[in-house]
């Protein structure tokens, strides 16, 4: 084998070890570029890695979410341009996560939705000429640049994505099952654990909820003003969860009614909250506009 063959093959069984399935990594296998992997970009340090304990020193404050989407470790380099007199920076963040879906899920409730995003890069992704994060097979990856330029940001990125290996269930499967008529661009989200319910919405912070025994969710927002749709599937098959949920309606908004098996209230800035069930599948529409416009999504979940 030529000396370019040894290089292309040993880049790929190190992305291989880094976001493989199930695969443990060693401090070695790094998926991050080397010299001459990226362009003019060179490490301005060793490369870091951290696992499930080591995040928290990383991450301060912000760790917990990642483990709830079965962080398994993060390969982290610092780079710089090679010529003299520049102070352009790039750190890359490779998270290996649990599978595909969980890297999709840290990366969609990371996100807004009114970024931009390139062509370029796997879809979905996060662009401009500060940032790019995206999802490859099990890992998430977020590139952050000081003083970058977009070519330059793109430059790397393209690099990184080459290393990492497209393997795993596509995540965007998940949530194909989201109503698409109405649904704004970029505002999916695919819901695990009780940080990530918590932060879509105070009321999903209930343990009735369930989120800490297993219950997903995929959530994205719709029309104009915004509805949000969260389409849960839930740890268990409770036949009294309507019944739950309007005790929980009462206790945090202080009103509620059930009509037709769905159970509606609303909020103190006067938006329509409605839930309804039906098996372990249920259905949470918080809406700006009036009932009906928040029926609409709401009886599209379940067609």
């Amino acid at each position: 084998m030529t000396s370019a063959g040894l290089r292309i093959a040993a880049a790929a069984l190190a992305a291989a070890l880094a976001c493989g399935a199930g695969t443990a990594a060693s401090p070695q296998a790094q998926a991050l570029p080397g010299k001459g992997e990226a362009g003019p970009w060179v490490l301005s340090a060793p490369p870091e890695s951290y696992e499930r304990d080591g995040l928290f020193g990383y991450i301060d404050g912000g760790a917990e979410i990642f483990l709830q989407y079965r962080f398994a470790r993060l390969d982290l380099g610092r780079y710089e341009l090679a010529a003299e007199g520049t102070k352009k920076e790039i750190t890359c963040e490779i998270y290996r996560m649990g599978s595909p879906l969980d890297a999709f899920g840290i990366f969609s409730v990371k996100r807004e939705g009114s970024e931009g995003a390139s062509p370029a890069l796997p879809d979905p992704n996060i662009f401009d000429a500060g940032q790019a994060s995206f999802v490859r097979g099990s890992c998430y990856v977020n590139i952050l640049g000081t003083g970058t330029s977009a070519p330059e940001m793109d430059g790397f990125a393209r690099a990184v994505v080459q290393r990492l290996p497209a393997e795993g269930d596509d995540p965007l499967q998940a949530i194909a099952r989201l109503p698409r008529e109405g649904i704004r661009p970029r505002s999916e989200r695919f819901i695990k654990g009780e940080l990530a319910a918590q932060a879509e919405s105070d009321l999903l912070s209930d343990p009735r909820w369930k989120f800490a025994a297993g219950t997903t969710a995929v959530s994205a927002r719709y029309g104009e003003p915004p509805s949000r749709l969260v389409l849960m599937e839930f740890a268990d098959d409770d036949p009294e969860r309507p019944a739950h949920i309007w005790d929980l309606f009462i206790e945090a908004l202080g009103r509620a009614e059930i009509r037709d098996g769905v159970v509606e209230a609303r909020n103190a800035a006067g938006s329509v909250i409605l839930f309804s069930a039906r098996g372990r599948t249920g259905a949470l529409v918080i809406g700006r506009s009036g009932p009906d416009a928040a029926r609409r999504p709401l009886a599209q979940a379940f067609r």
